[in-house]
């Protein structure tokens, strides 16, 4: 069902894959319990589509969720950790909150380093993001350094 959602979803047919998330979010909450990956997953995905549907305060509370079923399983340094923390911070840039969503980020980012260094796709990705959220307050020479 999420492999379904996120064809759906990559087709912008956001209700449509937003009923098979959820979906699949109940089965997995029957099957495994609330404490799991797959759970935590499931409610990032509902978070995407709800990200994308421009309800970011929904989409905050199931991004936020997801963060407190991952750290309890894995604790905070892990890359699923920093992946759930930077999705917040889209949700909270896409609100306008930068100073938000730049703490988000950075705290993304520093996850990141200490698991993978520097030179890694995912920490670009981070630090385009923290690039962006500088450019749209106006704070260009901290942007390009």
């Amino acid at each position: 069902l999420s492999n379904i959602g996120n064809v759906l979803r990559e087709q912008g047919k956001y209700s449509e894959a937003l009923a098979k998330y959820e979906e699949s979010l109940a089965i997995r909450e029957r099957l495994v319990g609330r404490e799991h990956m797959e759970v935590a997953t499931s409610l990032s995905n509902i978070g995407s589509v709800l990200d994308s549907q421009g309800k970011y305060s929904e989409a905050l509370a199931k991004y936020e969720e997801s963060l407190a079923i991952k750290e309890r399983l894995v604790g905070r340094e892990h890359m699923d950790v920093a992946a759930s923390l930077s999705s917040i911070g889209i949700v909270l840039r896409e609100q306008g909150k930068y100073s938000e969503a730049l703490a988000k980020y950075e705290e993304s980012l520093g996850i990141m380093e200490r698991l993978v260094g520097r030179e890694d796709m995912d920490v670009a990705t981070s630090l385009s993001n923290i690039g962006i959220v500088l450019r749209e307050q106006e704070k260009y020479s901290e942007a390009l350094a």
